[in-house]
């Protein structure tokens, strides 16, 4: 089963709005998304160099739609999977109903609700997030998690914010969709949404800990974002994702541990599970990884029509000031680019390779050392081939997960309610001459299944 980059796209579930769109049978479904893909994926001529094969897929999927009346999904996924790139996959819209027949289902009264003492269950209770302050009550087998406080003007008091049946949560975003989750229950005091890395602390456990720091640290450790000094001689930064919302997260762990890092002989960096995210995330580690120059290869973005428009809507929504000057002037040349160009591919860019200079920090690591698993993707892998140009960078572990040829993903929508598509929407020119796709970077020095414990034997690599 492929494996989902959500990380790339979740900040668009805070602020995408559902789009109306008519609703359709399976073979409807189908014959729009093949549509979609085969007019706005840029990997799509590289793809199905092989007609035959491609065609005897749709032929096949076109008949098994024609007798489907209910879960239409698999038929659409085993499209999308075909391209074997996993920077493409399916979103299924579960549609909240109305806030108020949510309210009249779930027949909480919330000022009782807020009097009762403490609950033993381990999931009923007061819980805070940074944006939400919810409770949650047991409904037969479900949990419901309704809204007490929102900074959000979509979210008013009495709403329902998400749902638990078993090791399942559905979670609603700002489009008041719901979407599946799994989630884990750290100490009966931290409710931790795994995909979309959301954490709720129990109010009793904030009310009774007045050690914010060490609250915060396990918050951390949780996320998998932290700083660890291992050793005399060896530092250790925990990086598990490069999401958008994460960055100045990161940045902050960078800066407030500075000193430790110049002090370090060496640095491990353990990216394992991280699906990637933004560029932006790693730029700080650079002075600390770089030797040299580092070449940055280009991409060629395919200009339709939903790409325009997101940049349209994106640049629409950003403040005309001195901070946003330059990327206003930027986004405005690339649409004004892209108008002329509609159905090419377009190098935003007048060169395909940019040499930049990185400021070093003035005392650095010797040695560094990062460890990746089948799980590392995307912009991850983009930091490893940066970091691969230093002379100082071993990659140990196993060959990444492969998924950086065709990137920038995008939430589409292709003329069905049920379900939207998130596309990539540009190409590396390191194609074909190196591709990444199902292939992944490979290791300096593997880890074969007899090695458990990874940090332990980059210590004693990095240390003998």
């Amino acid at each position: 089963m492929f494996r989902r980059y959500y990380s790339l796209i979740f900040f668009i579930f805070l602020s995408v709005q559902f789009v109306a769109a008519q609703e359709c049978d399976c073979t409807h479904a189908l014959s729009a998304l093949i549509k979609k893909v085969e007019n706005e994926y840029p990997g799509f001529k590289e793809k199905t160099k092989d007609a035959l094969i491609y065609n005897n897929q749709k032929n096949a999927l076109y008949q098994r739609a024609k007798i489907i009346t209910k879960n239409c999904l698999p038929v659409l996924e085993d499209y999308v999977n075909f391209f074997n790139d996993s920077h493409i996959w399916l979103i299924e819209n579960k549609k909240a109903r109305d806030v108020n027949d949510e309210l009249k289902s779930t027949i909480i009264n919330i000022d009782q609700f807020l009097s009762q003492s403490e609950s033993t269950d381990p999931l009923e209770g007061i819980w805070t997030s940074d944006n939400y302050k919810i409770g949650i009550k047991k409904k037969g087998r479900v949990y419901e998690g309704f809204v007490l406080e929102s900074e959000s003007d979509e979210w008013p008091k009495g709403a329902l914010k998400l749902k638990i049946k078993d090791s399942v949560i559905e979670y609603a975003f700002n489009d008041h969709v719901f979407r599946e989750d799994t989630y884990s229950l750290h100490d009966n005091s931290i409710l931790h949404l795994d995909k979309f890395r959301i954490n709720f602390i129990r109010q009793s456990v904030i009310a009774q800990n007045p050690d914010k720091d060490s609250l915060q640290l396990k918050l951390n450790k949780i996320d998998g974002l932290y700083f660890e000094k291992l050793s005399s001689k060896t530092a250790y930064i925990r990086l598990s994702n490069f999401s958008y919302r994460f960055v100045e997260h990161i940045e902050a762990i960078i800066e407030n541990n500075k000193k430790q890092l110049e002090k370090s002989h060496n640095l491990i960096i353990d990216l394992r599970g991280n699906g990637g995210g933004t560029d932006d995330a790693y730029q700080k580690l650079l002075p600390y990884i770089a030797t040299n120059p580092l070449r940055h290869i280009g991409v060629e973005y395919l200009v339709t029509p939903t790409l325009i428009e997101g940049l349209e809507n994106y640049l629409d929504k950003l403040e005309d000031t001195k901070e946003n000057r330059d990327d206003i002037i930027r986004l405005t040349k690339q649409i004004k680019l892209f108008k002329e160009h509609p159905g090419e591919f377009v190098n935003p860019k007048s060169y395909s390779v940019e040499v930049t200079s990185v400021d070093r920090a003035n005392n650095s690591p010797e040695q560094i050392v990062f460890l990746v698993d089948e799980e590392v993707g995307s912009a991850a892998e983009n930091l490893l081939l940066l970091s691969r140009q230093s002379k100082k960078v071993k990659i140990m572990g196993r060959p990444s997960y492969g998924v950086l040829d065709y990137a920038s993903a995008r939430i589409f929508n292709f003329g069905c309610t049920d379900f939207q598509l998130v596309l990539p929407t540009y190409r590396s020119l390191r194609l074909p001459e190196y591709p990444i796709d199902n292939i992944g970077v490979q290791p300096d020095i593997y880890l074969d299944k007899t090695i458990s414990n990874w940090v332990k034997f980059a210590i004693d690599y990095l240390e003998f």
